[in-house]
């Protein structure tokens, strides 16, 4: 059996270097999480990882201001568990305030991928247990069939990734390749046949938990990010996590366990809800240190020997360009890529012949920046207040 720091290897770019370019073409992916996932820095226990302590049995608690990395960790740790199940089946829930009533709906459909990429066919001719699982697959029950026929209808793949290519229509990432065999192709029918059109589409958890431990899951992480809720105010976040809350206890003692990552505005309020039982805590802040080894990973996800942009630049950029990135990124990992990918865009659409990235480049960069404010700092400014 693989170690943790041997699995945790095996989901970052490093090891999936032969289906990088696949992953990342993939329609509907979230940002290729694989590619540049490097670990926060998070003092560890001695011969432990991040992601081994986060898929221990109990809550746990990540912190994060936005884009200080709570979403690529959720994601990671995601691919993690579905690469190395060992009988856990986890379920991705963004928090959506429009929408509160998904939690049925993400249950349905990762307990559909996970059955399915991991090839745990054979209940599939117990009626009661395939009863139980068209149950709990009703609240997704459009989209699942949606998939099924296009499973069943169109060629065999010659991607290395198999039929995982059909998993973004479900929003969920390929991580595992997978090919159907006769019996994949018996449930799908089986599922065909049975599941509604139109699914019934509010059911207690406690459905979905009950067909997973039939379908041979014996814990269940529920991943829990405000990654897609717009009001981020304290009051709204307690009013849509208190239903979660309200069944900490309960359900850690059926062995599914929540795993939050949220501002850190909310760690007064969490905490006491998770003491009395083993839980993990951590909150994301991103140096200077670890910002640079973000952007060398970044570089060596793709293949490329190059270390940075240092030598790329003209003067006052040249030999200074990674750590005036670092610096403009202000702790955050999501920042430094949005600025790296942006700047190298306005280059190449100014001369993409010049070999060099210039003080106009990074200009462009500030003044078409698309992402949330503010836009980085003057190149003057930076080089005024962070002597480099």
């Amino acid at each position: 059996m693989q170690s943790e720091a041997e699995q945790e290897l095996a989901v970052s770019g490093y090891g999936r270097l032969e289906i990088r370019e696949r992953i990342s073409r993939i329609e509907g992916l979230p940002q290729p999480f694989f590619e540049y996932f490097v670990p926060p820095p998070i003092a560890l226990p001695e011969g432990r990882t991040l992601l081994g302590l986060l898929r221990e049995s109990g809550p746990a608690l990540i912190f994060g201001e936005r884009g200080s990395g709570k979403t690529m960790l959720r994601l990671v740790l995601e691919a993690y568990i579905r690469s190395f199940p060992q009988d856990t089946l986890v379920v991705s829930h963004p928090l959506r305030e429009d929408d509160p009533q998904t939690l049925s709906r993400d249950l349905a459909v990762d307990l559909f991928v996970q059955i399915v990429e991991q090839g745990r066919l054979e209940l599939t001719s117990d009626e009661e247990q395939l009863k139980a699982l068209i149950r709990a697959l009703q609240p997704a029950a459009r989209a699942i069939r949606r998939v099924i026929r296009r499973m069943q209808e169109e060629p065999e793949p010659r991607d290395p990734l198999g039929h995982a290519l059909h998993w973004p229509a479900l929003g969920r990432p390929a991580v595992r390749p997978f090919f159907l065999t006769s019996m994949h192709r018996n449930l799908l029918n089986q599922l065909s046949r049975l599941l509604p059109e139109e699914g019934e589409q509010l059911i207690e958890p406690e459905i979905s938990f009950e067909a997973a431990r039939g379908w041979g899951f014996q814990r269940v992480f529920l991943l829990i990010d405000d990654a897609d809720f717009r009001n981020r105010s304290e009051e709204a976040m307690k009013t849509r996590l208190s239903p979660l809350i309200t069944h900490l206890a309960e359900w850690h003692q059926q062995g599914v366990d929540l795993k939050f990552f949220l501002p850190p505005i909310l760690r007064p309020w969490m905490v006491p809800h998770v003491q009395g039982m083993p839980f993990f805590e951590a909150t994301l802040k991103w140096d200077e240190n670890s910002l640079q080894r973000l952007l060398i990973y970044r570089f060596r996800a793709f293949g490329s020997r190059r270390m940075g942009l240092d030598d790329l630049a003209e003067p006052p950029l040249h030999g200074k360009l990674d750590q005036i990135l670092v610096k403009a990124a202000e702790g955050s990992p999501r920042r430094l890529i949005q600025m790296i990918e942006r700047l190298i865009q306005v280059h190449i659409a100014r001369n993409p012949e010049d070999p060099v990235f210039r003080s106009e480049d990074w200009e462009a960069m500030r003044s078409q920046w698309p992402y949330d404010p503010p836009p980085p700092p003057s190149l003057e400014a930076l080089i005024n207040n962070h002597p480099l």
